[in-house]
């Protein structure tokens, strides 16, 4: 018989549990480092090994997004150093947004402003291993194919992404008063 069928016969066969009343504390001091753990709010990473998965997986799929938006725009007739340019600036905000989240864990708006701006330092120097990169090949060999092209740029942001991550690891992934590991 059900629960529901049970209600209306008889109140004998109904449980009476007393109300359960449980103490709540105030959060630890973050002053002394610990970590504040929030049911809901996903814990900070700090392994080193899960971050370089995660870390990887996100630049496979940025990488990718990257050469799409390069090959795309070289095929409108931009130069190497524009197509490049621009499809690192369309894809370093996503990036960096998702290894904010997936990497480090840090959510919210918390240091978010710090953060973007570790990306943007990150994204300078892609920026510039790149553009380096592109630049070097157009005058050292003129007529490269488009997929030597890649491969040189790819290259250069494979470099470029292990900076990237020491910067982001250094600066989003560090504890702070209010973001504690």
């Amino acid at each position: 018989m059900s629960p529901f069928a049970r209600r209306g016969r008889s109140s004998a066969l109904r449980i009476h549990r007393p109300a359960v009343v449980e103490p709540v504390d105030a959060p630890p001091s973050t002053s002394d480092g610990r970590a504040i753990i929030c049911p809901g709010v996903p814990e900070r990473r700090t392994d080193l090994g899960s971050q370089i998965v995660r870390f990887g997986a996100i630049g496979v799929v940025s990488t990718l997004a990257w050469a799409g938006l390069y090959l795309l725009l070289r095929g409108a007739g931009l130069g190497s150093v524009a197509a490049n340019g621009i499809a690192l600036v369309l894809t370093a905000i996503a990036n960096t947004a998702a290894n904010r989240r997936l990497t480090f864990g840090v959510t919210g708006r918390d240091g978010l402003a710090r953060d973007h701006g570790a990306g943007l330092a990150a994204f300078g120097l892609a920026i510039l291993l790149t553009t380096t990169a592109a630049t070097l090949l157009s005058r050292l060999a003129p007529g490269a194919s488009r997929p030597v092209e890649l491969d040189v740029i790819a290259l250069a942001n494979v470099v470029a992404t292990a900076g990237r991550f020491v910067l982001l690891r250094a600066w989003v992934g560090r504890a702070t008063p209010l973001r504690p590991i």
